[in-house]
């Protein structure tokens, strides 16, 4: 499965999407308004460790690293969205030259 899209010119390296993390700001707010919640993972101190993680309001679970998920019936219910990220990029003849 492709999850991030790179266009390698000669030496550079040109991102075309990106990684659909929960805190991404448009992520972040169909989450949010959805009812979940996002924060990284507390350890048994109550210490944050890891990355952003989507959560249900009150509860522990699921638990996603992600915002973009096929499948999984908890996650949807707080924003997590099976819907993949469209990009449209122009033709730009300079960058297939020879």
């Amino acid at each position: 499965m492709l999850s991030f899209l790179t266009l390698i010119l000669g030496w550079d390296f040109v991102p075309l999407s990106n990684d659909h993390k929960p805190d991404l700001k448009s992520e972040a707010q169909r989450i949010l308004m959805s009812g979940g919640r996002i924060e990284a993972f507390k350890d048994h101190e109550g210490s944050y460790v890891g990355p952003s993680r989507v959560w249900l309001l009150n509860q522990d679970i699921p638990g996603l690293a992600m915002s973009r998920s096929i499948g999984d019936v908890v996650a949807s219910t707080v924003g997590v969205t099976c819907r993949p990220g469209n990009f449209v990029y122009g033709k730009n003849v300079t960058c297939f030259r020879n």
